[in-house]
């Protein structure tokens, strides 16, 4: 008996192109993630790449919105987001994603993969598949073949796109587009409204890091040595 090879329209390689027609189809708008993007890449590993950290910044969007919904300031929200990070997985904790999710919408993280269309799943993959990915790439520590980093980009275009589909009714409107148009839209805040005091958690998550000041000075006579 003769095997035939899947067509292309329905084998993986079909299936992984008709996720990015979709995937181009919706980030005709989502400026926050296009912004994440390039128009063209040399390798699919780049590609990938950008891609899962746009999922990243994905993630970061909503706690952000979550936050100003909690009448934290612009400034303030902005603040605290580029100074801290979040951790993501599957297990609730100090400074992850879920349990800040848990503590800004009433709908907690468990409940709205439910109600998305196969997020609960893609969650997984994204956990369990793209995130091992990404790690082995970034870290140098192993490389993956075309057909890997095609699953990969598709579970983290699918996540996305069904996470926004979930999330639109509960802000009124999509987290990665410009925020303005959101109706109604979000509100100055209060200045006596912390990020730690929503999140219920003490200031002690800030990243340390070297100023740019310092790091040029400290490079400086470095490189001098190799001129």
């Amino acid at each position: 008996m003769k095997h035939h090879k899947p067509s292309s329209g329905t084998g993986p390689l079909g299936l992984h192109k008709s996720v990015k027609r979709e995937w181009d189809k919706w980030r005709r708008d989502k400026s926050h993630i296009t912004a994440k993007l390039h128009k063209s890449y040399i390798r699919k590993s780049d590609w990938f790449l950008t891609t899962h950290a746009a999922s990243e910044a994905a993630l970061r969007r909503i706690i952000f919105i979550g936050l100003r919904r909690k009448k934290v300031p612009f400034a303030t929200a902005q603040k605290w987001m580029d100074g801290h990070s979040i951790t993501y997985g599957k297990i609730a904790g100090q400074g992850t994603f879920i349990t800040y999710y848990d503590r800004l919408y009433t709908r907690n993280w468990e409940d709205t993969l439910k109600a998305g269309n196969d997020l609960q799943e893609l969650w997984y993959l994204w956990n369990d598949f793209s995130k091992p990915v990404r790690n082995d790439l970034a870290h140098g520590a192993r490389k993956h073949t075309d057909d890997w980093l095609d699953a990969a980009l598709s579970i983290d275009r699918l996540f996305m796109i069904r996470l926004d589909e979930v999330i639109r009714p509960v802000i009124n409107g999509t987290p990665f587009a410009d925020l303005r148009k959101l109706s109604p839209r979000l509100d100055r805040g209060d200045s006596e409204i912390t990020a730690e005091g929503i999140l219920n958690i003490r200031p002690n998550r800030l990243r340390v890091s070297a100023t740019l000041e310092d790091a040029t000075n400290r490079l400086a006579p470095i490189i001098r040595k190799t001129t």
